[in-house]
């Protein structure tokens, strides 16, 4: 069986949610504990209505994803456990097939599920981790263009069933085998949030375990639904690239961190002139916002120091 931590903050409705799907596609029977960041709204009288019989673990307060994710897995007892955002739905099957692939191949340490927008198109469900490699793929456009691939293959459904092995799966929703979780000591409290389970994956592949994607474990990802406008883009790319910038000095060298942030500099510059070039060929406005919102990327990668 596998136990459920959802990571609950401000979100009482997607995480009845949450809770429903696991009822309605895995067991009627499974134990979840809800972790509330200290939500000042009433998402925990919500939760607490609509699912009496859930256990709900009530921060005093927001110490962060990682800690309440450690709360959270030390409340449970199972071999296998999901730690996994509120605004998350599982598909039918998903969490079965998963589990099984666990079962199966003992060095799996981290498995992550395929994720879809709530209109079907696909997400981004894994990624690489932040260094030479990602810095180069950024600065000449590689990872963009892989993307773009991996969702045209995953829509024509070519290699779309093949479990596979990635650096890190998207930390939306992911499936741990529990020793490997206590050898690591669980996830590392000094990310407060963005760039945890980069961390924690790097620190599985360190150990010796695996960590894949598996497309056949889908799931559906009310992803950014409140990053909208540009004052919350900012805020959350500031937040990421100091996360970005927190795990780069401690898995990194200086150099290859600094290197990492001026890739980052001419990648959004390049984006920006690109963008202004299309405002003036195609007279639309929302290139030229898009322009503007590129340069503000490049200045706030501009201006991190690690000093």
């Amino acid at each position: 069986m596998i136990d459920f931590v959802i990571i609950n903050y401000k979100t009482g409705d997607l995480t009845c949610s949450c809770i429903k799907s696991i009822f309605d596609t895995y067991s009627s029977d499974a134990k979840i504990v809800v972790v509330d960041n200290a939500s000042p709204d009433d998402s925990v009288q919500i939760i607490s209505k609509n699912f009496p019989d859930v256990k709900i673990i009530k921060n005093e307060e927001n110490k962060g994803y990682s800690y309440a994710v450690n709360v959270g897995v030390r409340a449970t007892n199972s071999k296998l456990v999901i730690v996994s955002n509120a605004d998350i739905e599982f598909h039918p099957q998903s969490l079965l097939i998963a589990e099984k692939a666990l079962s199966d191949d003992e060095k799996i340490g981290v498995s992550g599920f395929y994720e879809f927008y709530p209109d079907g198109k696909p997400q981004r469900s894994f990624g690489y981790f932040p260094g030479y490699k990602l810095a180069l793929m950024d600065m000449f456009f590689i990872r963009g263009m892989r993307d773009n691939l991996h969702t045209i293959s995953r829509k024509n459904k070519i290699n779309s069933t093949e479990i596979h092995k990635v650096e890190y799966a998207d930390g939306a929703c992911l499936l741990i085998r529990r020793d490997v979780f206590e050898q690591l000591s669980g996830f590392d409290e000094d990310f407060f949030f963005y760039t945890e389970e980069t961390d924690f994956c790097r620190r599985v592949w360190d150990l010796g375990y695996k960590v894949v994607s598996n497309p056949k474990a889908t799931i559906t990802h009310y992803r950014g639904a409140s990053a909208t406008q540009d004052f919350v883009v900012l805020q959350k790319e500031k937040m990421l690239a100091e996360s970005k910038i927190k795990y780069l000095l401690k898995h990194c060298s200086k150099f290859e961190t600094r290197f990492f942030i001026y890739s980052q500099c001419f990648h959004y510059l390049a984006l920006a002139l690109k963008e202004f070039v299309v405002s003036i060929l195609t007279v639309k406005k929302r290139y030229l916002l898009k322009s503007k919102m590129k340069i503000k990327l490049f200045k706030l990668w501009f201006g991190v120091s690690i000093d």
